[in-house]
């Protein structure tokens, strides 16, 4: 299994966005049965895309959440940057469990994400939020939903996040994806091992407040087609931003990265770091490429 991908350490980038009603946004433990419920849709859609936004105001970052996280992965700054998604992945869930919404949630394949500062930050200030989904009408084939978050503080846009995943669905003419092309790092500045046992799992989803149990439930799991429990594909990402961080001796701007195969429990993993302004990195145990 591997993940792949890399961060920038330059500036930021600004987007614009016109700003949809606003409501409140509910916390993941609030979505994890709705969720589960959302099995019974199965994965559908009609002769129009699927196009669904929301907007939350008031969102703040749980102070005991944010310091147990900087310890946890040994963060310097006081809002890591990959601390921001959790607010994403909750805005997403909300808006993926809406009636118009008619894919199920579970076994929905979480395959690549970026999340940038344009700005700078006050993790003690609110966030507004501007949430969207677009999923893509196809008669034939798996469905590839594209999750936007636009973050706000003060009325100016501070971070934005992008997550791409997978429904896949039955069809009747053979699938012509090709593999992604094998993915290597040149000039590797720094390797590192991991040992991930199911415990670690635990202590993340108490600290982040996903709650989804096939991280920490084999029959949870297994319900959804996993073999075993596998660790959140956060965890390795807010993992991997720290090391990268620690080497470079600052923080990061952008992370751009791909989940290309669950990370099963326990597992012993390998990371190796590429050095330059644009810093590659390569996640994989002894059979496959995980995370990139």
């Amino acid at each position: 299994m591997s993940i792949r991908g890399f961060f920038l350490f330059g500036k930021g980038v600004h987007f614009l966005t016109e700003a949809p009603i606003m409501k409140q946004l509910p916390n993941l433990s609030q979505l994890t049965f709705p969720a589960y419920r959302s099995l019974l849709k199965g994965v559908k859609i009609g002769n129009d895309d699927i196009f669904l936004e929301d907007r939350y105001e008031g969102v703040f970052i749980n102070e005991e959440q944010r310091v147990a996280y900087r310890d946890l992965f040994e963060f310097s700054e006081e809002l890591p940057l990959t601390l921001l998604y959790p607010l994403a992945q909750r805005a997403h869930l909300d808006l993926m469990l809406d009636k118009r919404f008619t894919i199920g949630v579970p076994g929905m394949v979480h395959l690549s994400n970026s999340l940038w500062l344009t700005a700078p930050v006050d993790h003690a200030k609110p966030f507004d939020l501007e949430a969207s989904v677009h999923v893509e009408t196809k008669k034939e084939g798996s469905l590839l939903p594209l999750l936007k978050l636009d973050y706000y503080q003060d009325g100016r846009q501070v971070a934005y996040c992008e997550s791409r995943y997978l429904a896949r669905r039955k069809s009747k003419v053979k699938s012509t994806r090709k593999e992604a092309e094998p993915f290597t790092i040149s000039n590797i500045e720094h390797r590192e091992h991991w040992s991930l046992i199911p415990a670690i799992a635990k202590e993340y989803a108490t600290i982040s407040g996903d709650s989804n149990p096939i991280h920490t439930s084999r029959l949870a799991a297994r319900l959804v087609g996993f073999k075993k429990r596998i660790i959140h594909g956060w965890y390795n990402a807010s993992r991997i931003t720290a090391a990268a961080e620690k080497l470079k001796g600052k923080p990061s701007r952008r992370l751009d990265i791909r989940f290309l195969k669950p990370v099963f429990l326990p597992s012993e993993l390998d990371l190796k770091i590429g050095g330059g302004e644009e810093c590659h990195f390569l996640l994989e145990n002894e059979k496959h490429r995980l995370v990139e």
